[in-house]
């Protein structure tokens, strides 16, 4: 009995631990499917919300792509062209190679007060790709006002240090980086180029920023430019940046740099380009054309670039190269009627007299003859052809009067004149041009006597 009760009891606890199971198993059952469930749709919900996100991503991708290749559009209408070069140069070329779709590199070139007279400047701004572009624009707004000064007064004598410094004091004022405390601190480095083609005098100031240039003969030079950069919080708003003058010849050939060719990365040991291996790329093909001096250039970057697996390019690129052409013979005859104001201006307004009265003369033959095929009105039209007659004999005999005595006056100018060769040969042909007028007035007045 014992036995047969204990054996009872074994098998309830059994039973008991086996609903027990079965209860556990469905509950566990139950659950897994409601988890499951429940995390197939948290991935459903995700799936959807990565979706748009995506779209989003995309979408704003593609807006802020548009508005960085438009930039580049205005970026590249800013800069200058490289044909703008041609007229005052016998041959150039010029490479101007953002690191992304816009750079911080600019170039830009003018034309100034006559045909023979330019400025160059090549520019490396803070950065690149959109905030190196950013301060290009500040940079071409600056330079629009100093060619605007130049313009307005043709007596400055063009300094590229002046323009240095303009630059500088602008800048700084612009971007409120007057103290070492200022939020904003970005300038540039680069070079400026004043050339003029009829003195043959080039000028040249420097940022961080040399100037390299050969001889037809191979002497290679280089000038230095200040150690000193341009606008940032830390350049003193006062700074003076020295200058270089150089009287150049036909054949010199100049090229010019912006730092992100001398500085990229590269060769076996990843090493900078270099200034060494820049000089003898000249050294070696400067008596190329400029467009196969661009060529070697590019290559030779190419070739140093892809030396290391996967390189990336450090920085924009610019390289402008030009050859002096031969000296400009042409001449504005404004800038020497300017010397000695009061009697050069008797010159002019005698000239102009002069010519409104051979106007008068020519309109008085015109009526003459319109007169003689008129038969009735002759007597008339003749009287008051006399009368217009005399009133121009009056002032022809003014003229020829007051020629006579600016003839006289002429050793004066000629005395003053003998400090410059151009000069006292345009006074010399203006005495005789006067006196072969005077003698034509002279003889028109014989013939209107009669």
């Amino acid at each position: 009995d014992n036995d047969l009760t204990t054996a009872e009891n074994v098998l309830k606890n059994a039973q008991i631990a086996y609903n027990a199971l079965f209860e556990e198993k469905n509950n566990f059952e139950e659950f897994n499917n409601t988890d499951l469930k429940s995390l197939e749709l948290s991935i459903e919900v995700t799936k959807k919300d990565l979706e748009i996100a995506k779209k989003q991503i995309e979408t704003t991708h593609k807006h802020t792509r548009e508005s960085i290749e438009y930039a580049s559009l205005i970026q590249g209408a800013v800069i200058s062209q490289s044909e703008e070069l041609r007229p005052y140069f016998k041959d150039h070329f010029v490479s101007w190679t953002p690191k992304d779709t816009v750079g911080g590199d600019i170039w830009l070139f003018n034309d100034l007060r006559h045909e023979d007279e330019c400025i160059l400047m090549f520019i490396d701004c803070t950065g690149h790709g959109v905030p190196g572009a950013f301060v290009t624009m500040i940079v071409k707004a600056v330079e629009r006002e100093v060619v605007g000064k130049i313009l307005e007064d043709p007596n400055m004598d063009v300094s590229p240090a002046w323009i240095m410094s303009f630059f500088n004091k602008t800048m700084k004022k612009l971007l409120k980086q007057e103290t070492k405390d200022s939020v904003s601190n970005a300038g540039f480095d680069g070079g400026i180029i004043y050339y003029n083609r009829r003195t043959q005098i080039l000028k040249f100031a420097g940022a961080e920023t040399p100037l390299f240039y050969i001889t037809p003969e191979g002497e290679f030079k280089t000038i230095k430019g200040n150690r000193y950069s341009v606008g940032y919080k830390k350049c003193d708003m006062n700074y003076e940046y020295k200058e270089t003058i150089i009287e150049v010849q036909e054949g010199m050939k100049f090229f010019c740099t912006t730092d992100g060719y001398l500085d990229q990365n590269g060769g076996e040991k990843d090493f900078p380009f270099g200034k060494k291996r820049f000089s003898n790329i000249i050294k070696d093909n400067y008596k190329e054309s400029m467009a196969e001096i661009q060529t070697i250039f590019m290559m030779q970057m190419q070739e140093w670039e892809s030396a290391i697996p996967n390189n990336d390019r450090n920085d924009d690129m610019t390289v402008i190269g030009f050859e002096i052409g031969a000296k400009s013979d042409k001449f504005q005859p404004i800038e020497v009627l300017k010397y000695e104001g009061v009697i050069t201006q008797n010159v002019v307004d005698i000239s102009q007299g002069t010519e409104k009265t051979t106007q008068n003369m020519i309109k008085i033959s015109d009526s003459a003859q319109e007169l003689i095929a008129t038969s009735e009105e002759t007597k008339d039209n003749l009287s008051r052809t006399r009368e217009k007659s005399v009133d121009v004999m009056h002032q022809s005999t003014y003229i020829a009067t007051k020629t006579k005595l600016l003839i006289s006056s002429m050793d004066e100018i000629l005395e003053l004149s003998s400090k410059n060769n151009n000069l006292g040969k345009l006074v010399k042909d203006s005495v005789t041009s006067l006196e072969s007028g005077s003698q034509r007035l002279e003889d028109e007045l014989g013939k209107l006597t009669v």
